[in-house]
């Protein structure tokens, strides 16, 4: 016999009168928030009287719940699927990530509800599963990190429920801001996402390359050691002798004196003795 789960999905089916009254009821939940939206509000959208509402569904909670349970339930199908598959860590990482964008993409009004309600709504017991949900969330993402981890596929220093808590905010906060009629798709998103994750965002540093001599400057050098080294170059400007520069001859210095002929006057001699 099949679940009220179940049930509920086939008269959800797509194009069903059923389909179309939640899709407005989670796009009025996502908007003014679960607590703020009225089940005259989800009529009026719908252009029926609010009597006729509770022809297909007996509160605003019960239209809230198979909102959640059917997004979750396709949701985690999807990851079910990609562990099945058992590819290596980075792999089941990354396919992951691809699917929860793609599930943003497809149903923004869920992903929303659950991100702004859940805490509320898993105060009231039918809402019970959430918080089976959550903790089945986090056993698979810490499992593909770890997996990672002990793999030497991820770095070893990594704080696994820290990266957890990284990956999982910054992942559904994307419903925010994220247009399915934008420039980027939901892979393109998921795609650039991953390499922010799993590559960072900073240039990869090459490694120093040792510069080759200038080799003009290297003879140079070497020259100049080499002479340095060279008993005999050793400082030859200091060495080289000056040049001699030519005195020329001091013609007036050389004059020869003439001789002195008076100097050498001679005495007459004497003729004889007076008396």
């Amino acid at each position: 016999m099949p679940s009220t789960r179940e049930v509920e999905r086939v008269k959800n089916a797509p194009g069903s009168r059923r389909a179309e009254l939640l899709a407005l009821a989670a796009k009025l939940f996502a908007e003014r928030g679960y607590v703020s939206t009225t089940v005259r509000d989800i009529a009026d959208a719908a252009g029926i009287l609010s009597g006729s509402l509770y022809h297909h569904f007996d509160s605003k909670e019960s239209m809230a719940d198979e909102i959640l349970s059917g997004f979750l339930d396709e949701l985690f199908g999807a990851y079910a699927e990609i562990v099945g598959e058992r590819r290596g860590p980075r792999e089941t990482l990354e396919a992951v990530v691809i699917a929860s964008f793609d599930s943003i993409h497809r149903r923004p009004a869920e992903v929303a509800i659950y991100q702004n309600e859940a805490k509320h709504l898993m105060q009231l017991p039918r809402f019970a599963y959430l918080t089976d949900r959550n903790a089945e969330f986090r056993k698979l993402w810490n499992g593909i990190l770890t997996d990672g981890v002990e793999t030497g596929v991820f770095r070893e220093d990594l704080d696994v429920e820290l990266v957890y808590r990284f990956i999982r905010d910054t992942v559904w906060v994307a419903v925010r801001w994220y247009n399915p009629d934008g420039a980027l798709s939901a892979r393109d998103v998921a795609e650039q996402y991953l390499g922010i994750l799993l590559d960072g965002i900073a240039t990869k540093t090459p490694a120093p390359k040792t510069a080759a001599p200038n080799t003009v400057a290297a003879k140079t050098a070497v020259t100049t050691t080499a002479a340095a080294k060279s008993p005999i170059a050793k400082n030859t400007a200091a060495k080289t002798p000056a040049a001699k520069t030519a005195v020329p001859k001091n013609t007036a210095a050389k004059t020869a004196v003439p001789k002195n002929t008076v100097a050498k006057t001679a005495v007459p001699k004497s003729r004889g003795r007076r008396g």
